[in-house]
Formats: structure tokens, C-alpha cells, sequence
């Protein structure tokens, strides 16, 4: 969970986690919580939506109950579109375990996905009425606020997910991609300065600095720093499906990307 919770670099963990798997998966092959960490790895990692897919669902057939494994399934699922088999999954996720705050978050995430904005809000609401200090769900929050309009909202919960997380990337990304689309370019230059200024002293995600160029719509040096992204294996390029991306969807070079990251097919945007 490194690279996704701490900015850790992919290349220098994952592999440390795929011979741990490996081994687990010999000594008991029958576990669920190894063939959800197998996912996990396929997922984020391998970029296998496939073989995450199958990793996950042999986890839920050996422990149905397995609340973790079905919220892996439905992340393989609303990622790469299918938000319908996604949502319904998840919901059975919440079922077994309705207060996990991880759960509500990408329930939450998933609505988004799926474009269903406004029940997506109100999901955050609840999850984060139990926990506000949940960082996840604050920037996952952010991202349903800014593409339904409430900027302030979604800064607001950039501004907490960076205190709550300790410093999150993540957090500084969103809100210079908000300050972008709302025209505050000087705000959004201030979060790319600050990042490329971490980046010299530890790791951070490409992906994030691409971000902020795209919104500021500089499309040649958002895809110069995926091109990182995808050489650097980050984390976050299963979420190219994401509306952010759609200044970039017709361009030829993210077309490619997109099926070098495993997205079989051409990818309409998270709304559709």
C-alpha cells in the first residue's frame, strides 16, 4: 500500500510484495488474503486488470464474507469501466462491513466513476461524517466537488487530505488541478513548483505533475510526464479513464498509452 498511501516508488516495493505473494501462495494456496494482495499487485502494479479481476474473484470464492477482496473487485471493475458490476459488487462489500471507512470512500469513488456525481456527495458525506479526518475519503471527496462545480469544497478537502495524510502528493496535485480549471493559473504553477521541489529530494508521482498540466490544458508536457508515469509504473495510471483526462482523449499519444496501461479498447471518459 506504500505507493498509494506514501508516495513510495512502485519499482523500488512492488517487487519485494510479488516474492512475498509468491511464497505465501506456496505455503497455504487457499487463502483469500493472498489472492487479494495478488490482486492489489496486478492492479496497481502489473496494470493485469484481467488477472486482477481472477485473483480477486478466487479470493471471494474462497471467503465470500471477504469484505477487502470484494472492494479489490469492484476497484478492477469501475476502473475500467464496467460501473454497474462495480457498484453492485461494492454494495455487498458495504454490506458485510458498513462501517469501513475504505469501503464508503470508494463507494463514494465508484459513483463518481459511474457519473452518478450527486449520490457520490452524499455518500462522502456519510463516510466522512463518521471520520473526518480520513484522509482517503477527503481527496477522493475532492475530485466528486470539483467536477460538480464546488471548487471551494473540493480545496477545502485537498487542503485536509495534505494536513491528514502527512503530505500526501496526491493532495497537492488536486488542488493545483482545481486552481487550474478555475482559471487561478499562478496557484496552480505554485502546487507543480512545490512538487517538482520534492521530487529532487524524495519520490513523487509523475502522474500527479501531469495532472496540473493537464488542467492547465499545456497537453504536450502532461504527456511527457505520463510517459514517466507509465516508465516509473505509478500507481495512479489505472485511473486514466478519469474525466481529467479528457482534454487528452483524442490525442493519438494517450490513445497509445491507454493500451500500453491495458485498457483493451478505446476509453470514453468516467461520465459515460
Amino acid at each position: 500500500m506504500l505507493p498509494i498511501s506514501g508516495d513510495a516508488s512502485s519499482k523500488e516495493v512492488f517487487p519485494a510484495a510479488k516474492a512475498a505473494i509468491s511464497r505465501a501462495l506456496q505455503l497455504d494456496p487457499d487463502s483469500a488474503e493472498i489472492h487479494t494482495s495478488d490482486t492489489g499487485v496486478k492492479f496497481w502494479f502489473d496494470w493485469d486488470f484481467k488477472g486482477a479481476e481472477a485473483a480477486a474473484r478466487r479470493a471471494i470464492s474462497l471467503n465470500e464474507n471477504y469484505s477487502l477482496a470484494q472492494m479489490y473487485l469492484a476497484h478492477v471493475l469501475s476502473n475500467t469501466g464496467r460501473h454497474d458490476e462495480a457498484l453492485a459488487v461494492i454494495q455487498q462489500a458495504l454490506v458485510v462491513d458498513p462501517l469501513s471507512l475504505i469501503i464508503g470512500t470508494v463507494r463514494g469513488q465508484f459513483l463518481y466513476h459511474a457519473g452518478r456525481d450527486w449520490e457520490s456527495v452524499e455518500q462522502f458525506k456519510a463516510t466522512l461524517g463518521m471520520e473526518p479526518r480520513f484522509w482517503v475519503g477527503q481527496i477522493c471527496a475532492a475530485k466528486t466537488y470539483e467536477k460538480v462545480g464546488m471548487s471551494s469544497e473540493a480545496l477545502a478537502a485537498c487542503d485536509k487530505a495534505l494536513e491528514y495524510s502527512g503530505g500526501n502528493s496526491e493532495a497537492l496535485s488536486l488542488a493545483g488541478y482545481v486552481h487550474a480549471v478555475s482559471g487561478n493559473r499562478t496557484e496552480a504553477e505554485a502546487r507543480i513548483h512545490t512538487m517538482l521541489e520534492q521530487r529532487q529530494r524524495r519520490y513523487l508521482p509523475p502522474y500527479n505533475v501531469a495532472l496540473v498540466f493537464a488542467g492547465l490544458g499545456e497537453k504536450d508536457t502532461a504527456l511527457q510526464w505520463l510517459e514517466q508515469a507509465f516508465e516509473e509504473r505509478d500507481v495512479h495510471m489505472p485511473f486514466l479513464l478519469d474525466h481529467k483526462w479528457d482534454g487528452l482523449r483524442s490525442n493519438a499519444q494517450f490513445q497509445r498509452l491507454l493500451s500500453r496501461v491495458g485498457f483493451d479498447r478505446p476509453a470514453s471518459s468516467s461520465a459515460h
